[in-house]
């Protein structure tokens, strides 16, 4: 948490720019950097975070002021210490009030040649006292101290105003029951208070609400907004702080039609300009609004009323506004933020034009899944061919047959010559025409490498992204999350296929992939509602509707409308799946299975959407099989808790059809967790094919997967009342169906108070392997050294060679669902990191590698023999050779040639998705959290691809010769 950041001008001829920071719990931790490069000059700790005073808001009690002629940074830090800092972040002095916050918190600080300033709060009886302190700002002696006459209710209606002249005095400015109040600031502190002069000829006294720094206070500049919501701008002139200039309040029918402004400042075109301005949504002509006033320096003003076309549909409303200082001769620009996570550039010349928007919102990206693309082009003619006759399929295939030479030329061009596209190629270069022949081109190409990418943001939008080129093909906002004090807060994202969405009797061709987000939906009453929205992934369309391609019309990247299913929020969501069809299976009842997405409310019963036919059929087919854990909380802390789907107690046909809840869910078991253990996560497994079933060993005896399709991964943490001395993480990995625990383990937990912070642990499993990463504090023995680990574990059926117990297919409440065998082995690791998961293959033939983000910034491709757990500790045998097995090495040594990234930061990952390609070798690779990478991997190298320099021509002559 970064409490503040100010910049200074270090060198005015090289414009080079040093920023510094306070961060931590009370401004535990300085920093300064070197705003170019990024460099860092100096880092020094403050105070051990633990004994901040101020856990926030962020700014309270800390302050940053550069000097105003030597390189010393004068910091305020827990509200009551002040530090003279030099370049190199040493301590020149430092002074601490001798009631530690007791009494008063001191917010600012403002260094002059003749004193440094200190402006703190006292509490008393009705509101807050400012309190001042005059410091020598060369050796910090306290040159006097003065409690100020005076009264305000806000931390936030008081201000230091000065300016860059050695001439000037700075003022100590308020907001005292309506009325606006300054204090001469001088080394004796020997002035008194006085009201502010307002020559404005509003015809009316003023009564004022709101003090504000619009980034002109450092140059004398502040404004007050009064209740009728007219605002005045203060100015120190000549020594004394005025108001020289207002804008007058609205007419009541307007004002009504305008959301609140927003109150921008900034420098004019000439020298001693003043730009004062308001910002706010005009319901009346549906657009943003750009009011300013522009203050001379003898007095005159001017003023201009600007219409901006801010979209709101695709950008949600204004949050924040600045104005940017004008350069000589050009027009001033207007920098503004958005609901959603925009930023955009204005020019505000006499006619607004939007110079640039970055959609920001893509750095706070919390769902992201990969859809695969159709086939062909998917429009409205190859959606309705069942009623096409005869002549016009022949009118059709004439006209398909127009190509058929240059398909036919290029054909043999690129089989003589070998220029076909291959894993390595390039993407194609993505359309500059419009979106909606854009849209149009969206089909998948010869290896499966371009797909969409559907991600939902923290801020309440969500997009459709180009995985070969990058691009944001559809964005669209959801729901309420474009009205002020609304926020939807995406949990889940699911996909459905063609033909889950086909209906019972229909064909899936023609049909474009969808995605199901589920979302909460916080309105300003703080009620918490479950929202489903349904999306068509490939044109980002409304799918709920019975046609879900975009209509004539209809914004692609505008408001989309959920669908409330739950008032309240929801428990738990996870897709229901139909089993793959098995031999014994008739076609008929397998095809009238379909996926569907099962929400919990908060009485567990059970919400089914889409609810159709189909899907209703397949929850009553498979309910009985559907096993899963919840998360409880009891007094004693919050446990694992097995769950199981019964009808519903009243429901019949005629309520399910109508889409009342016909299931409920209810207790089956409970994990027995030590007292000393508070559930942390639920990781699900990661389900993909399984090619083999077991592995071949070198002396011709096999180890079967143990691959119990209903496990899950589960984190701990310590609880709140044990001692430190006594904290460790546990990970479990648990049978969904009885609450049997397969695999555990204890782990190590980082000292301190914060349990969030104690239990470091990143976990992935997949088919039968399981791996994990943590941090160990300790070492033991002679030789080990505390730092990351990496654990690798495999688990097989039974406790011998051969011994096959069908864990595939076998029930959970078999005696032999439990015997398993686990191989693990340890290693540490280089780095830290911070999301993990292995590659995905279409048919799980390929070998899995280990993708991991560390936070050096990269993204590690981790090699699966190098994470076998059955490497043995001693030279390899023959038989172990014709594994390929691998002498252990205790370190998994940094490899650069297995960096995905090269040389590009990725910072801040939080979630690693993996997806198969069609072909068989090669995994798709998407990882993202601040930033966001695609790359692809062959893990056991494109062997279903011939290479680039195959002479394909001198295999057609053999054959033709043979």
């Amino acid at each position: 948490m970064c409490g503040l950041i100010c910049f200074w001008d270090l060198c005015k001829l090289t414009a080079i720019l040093d920023v510094a920071t306070l961060s931590g719990p009370g401004g535990a931790t300085f920093r300064l950097f070197n705003a170019t490069s990024g460099t860092i000059h100096a880092e020094k700790r403050l105070h051990v975070p633990e004994s901040g005073h101020f856990d926030g808001p962020p700014h309270l009690g800390n302050h940053v002021a550069f000097g105003s002629e030597s390189g010393d940074i004068f910091v305020l830090n827990d509200g009551h210490v002040v530090r003279r800092l030099d370049g190199k972040g040493d301590v020149q002095w430092m002074w601490t009030a001798e009631d530690q916050t007791a009494l008063t918190v001191y917010t600012h600080i403002l260094p002059t040649p003749s004193a440094l300033y200190l402006v703190g709060v006292t509490k008393s009886i009705r509101s807050f006292t400012l309190h001042v302190t005059a410091f020598d700002p060369s050796t910090g002696a306290v040159l006097h101290t003065h409690a100020v006459p005076s009264s305000v209710n806000d931390l936030d209606a008081y201000l230091f105003l000065s300016q860059p002249t050695q001439e000037s005095i700075p003022h100590l400015a308020w907001l005292e029951d309506g009325e606006l109040k300054s204090f001469k600031l001088t080394p004796k502190l020997d002035t008194k208070p006085s009201a502010v002069a307002l020559n404005l000829k509003t015809g009316s006294a003023l009564l004022y609400e709101r003090f504000l720094d619009v980034g002109l206070a450092r140059s004398g500049h502040a404004v007050a907004v009064a209740a009728d919501g007219s605002a005045t701008l203060l100015t120190l002139k000549e020594g004394k702080l005025e108001g020289v200039g207002a804008f007058l309040a609205e007419e009541k029918a307007e004002a009504s039609e305008n959301t609140d402004p927003i109150w921008v400042g900034g420098a004019g075109q000439k020298d001693g300009e003043v730009v004062l301005g308001r910002v706010y949504w005009s319901h009346a002509v549906n657009k943003a609004k750009a009011e300013t006033l522009t203050f001379a320096p003898t007095g005159e003003t001017s003023n201009s009323a600007l219409e901006i076309d801010f979209d709101t549909r695709s950008h949600g409303f204004i949050a924040h506004a600045a104005l940017s200082p004008s350069q000589a001769g050009s027009s001033p620009s207007l920098l503004l933020t958005t609901s959603t996570g925009a930023i955009q550039l204005w020019d505000v010349s006499s006619t607004p034009e939007e110079k640039w928007t970055r959609e920001e919102s893509l750095a706070s990206v919390v769902l992201a899944e990969f859809v695969e693309l159709p086939e062909g082009r998917l429009d409205a003619t190859s959606a309705r061919r069942d009623g096409e006759g005869f002549v016009g399929r022949l009118w059709r295939h004439a006209g398909d047959a127009q190509n058929f030479p240059q398909y036919l030329i290029g054909f043999v061009r690129r089989f003589l010559t070998g220029s076909y596209a291959s894993p390595t190629s390039a993407p194609a270069p993505a359309s500059v025409t419009s979106d909606k022949s854009f849209d149009t081109s969206l089909i998948r190409d010869a290896f499966g490498f371009r797909q969409v990418i559907v991600a939902a943001t923290a801020q309440g939008k969500i997009y459709g992204i180009d995985s070969s080129s990058g691009r944001v093909v559809w964005s669209r906002i959801l729901g309420k999350a474009a009205e002020t004090g609304t926020t939807v807060l995406p949990v889940k994202l699911f996909v459905l296929g063609a033909e889950d969405l086909a209906g019972e009797g229909e064909e899936a061709e023609g049909r474009a992939p969808e995605v199901v987000l589920v979302a909460q939906r916080h309105s300003q009453n703080s009620r918490i509602d479950t929202v489903i929205f349904h999306i068509n992934a490939l044109t980002g369309a409304d799918a709920s509707r019975d046609d879900s391609e975009l209509r004539l019309g209809e914004d692609p990247s505008g408001l989309l409308q959920g669908i409330d299913i739950i008032y309240g929020p929801a428990v738990e969501a996870f897709l229901l799946s139909p089993p793959p069809a098995s031999p014994s299976a008739s076609s008929s009842s397998s095809e009238n299975y379909a996926k569907a997405v099962l929400l919990l409310d908060e009485h567990l019963q059970v919400h089914i959407y889409p609810s159709t036919p189909r899907t209703r059929a397949t929850l009553r087919a498979l309910h009985h099989s559907l096993h899963f854990p919840l998360r409880t909380t009891t007094p004693s802390g919050t446990r694992v808790v097995g769950h199981a789907l019964g009808p519903h107690p009243g429901a019949n046909k005629e309520e399910e059809n109508e889409g009342a809840p016909a299931y409920v869910a209810h207790p089956t078991w409970s994990l027995g967790l030590p007292q000393d253990e508070d559930i942390k996560t639920l990781i699900p497994p990661i389900r993909g094919p399984v090619a083999s079933l077991g592995k071949v060993l070198g002396n011709r005896t096999t180890l079967y997967k143990y691959l119990n399709p209903r496990l899950f991964v589960l984190l701990t943490a310590p609880g709140a009342v044990v001692e430190e001395n006594g904290q460790t993480c546990g990970l479990y990995v648990v049978d969904a169906t009885k609450g049997s625990i397969v695999y555990r383990t204890a782990l190590p937990a980082l000292a301190g108070n914060a349990r969030d912070a104690q239990c470091d642990v990143k976990a992935s499993l997949a088919e039968n392997w399981l791996v994990y990463h943590y941090y160990d504090p300790e070492w033991t023995g002679e030789g080990l050294t505390k730092g990351w680990r990496m654990v690798t574990v495999e688990l097989y059926e039974g406790t011998r060679l051969d011994q096959k117990t069908k864990s595939s297919d076998i029930s959970s409440y078999s005696d032999g669902s439990v015997d398993v065998t686990a191989f693990e082995q340890s290693y540490v690791f280089p780095h830290a990191i911070t999301a993990i998961a292995p590659t995905s293959t279409k048919f799980g033939m390929a070998v899995k590698d280990l993708i991991v983000a560390n936070r050096n910034h990269q993204i590690h491709s981790i090699q699966r023999h190098l994470l076998n757990p059955r490497r043995p500790n001693r030279k390899v045998t023959a038989e172990e050779q014709e594994e390929f097995l691998v002498p252990y090495d205790p370190v998994i040594a940094y490899d650069p040639r297995r960096v995905l990234s090269h040389n590009y930061e990725v910072a801040n990952i939080q979630r690693i998705i993996t997806a198969p390609a069609l072909l068989e070798s090669t995994s798709l690779v998407f990882a993202y959290g601040l930033d966001m990478f695609l790359t692809r991997v062959a893990p056991s190298n494109t062997f279903d691809v011939l290479s680039e320099n195959f002479n394909k021509a001198q295999l057609v002559l053999t054959v033709a010769g043979g």
